[in-house]
């Protein structure tokens, strides 16, 4: 996945640093998820990020469990399967309706 990344994007991940890039994204909101017991992303990196998160526009879900992607049973490619997935990501995104609906007026 490394050398994919860097061959199809250009992007070194060993360059990469979560806490100086969430900084970038200033106070847009943003929803950031996790699994408790990921065993790819420690939860305390988890928290890490969102300490440096400098926005006022922050919306967590540090789910319990082992899923990577979230989504139980790691069915990313069905998350229609995990109510309670679905639920927090509709959740967040009514937060946007109403500019929808004035960008819709235009």
């Amino acid at each position: 996945i490394i050398t994919y990344g860097l061959l199809q994007y250009g992007m070194d991940y060993f360059k990469i640093i979560p806490e100086e890039s969430i900084k970038k994204i200033g106070d847009k909101p943003i929803f950031l998820m996790h699994s408790t017991e990921d065993n790819q992303i420690p939860d305390k990196s988890f928290h890490r990020l969102v300490a440096a998160y400098e926005g006022n526009n922050l919306t967590t879900w540090n789910r319990e469990g082992w899923e990577h992607f979230v989504v139980r049973e790691n069915n990313i490619s069905q998350p229609r399967t995990d109510p309670e997935f679905c639920e927090k990501i509709l959740d967040f995104l009514q937060q946007f309706k109403p500019i929808a609906r004035r960008l819709h007026a235009i």
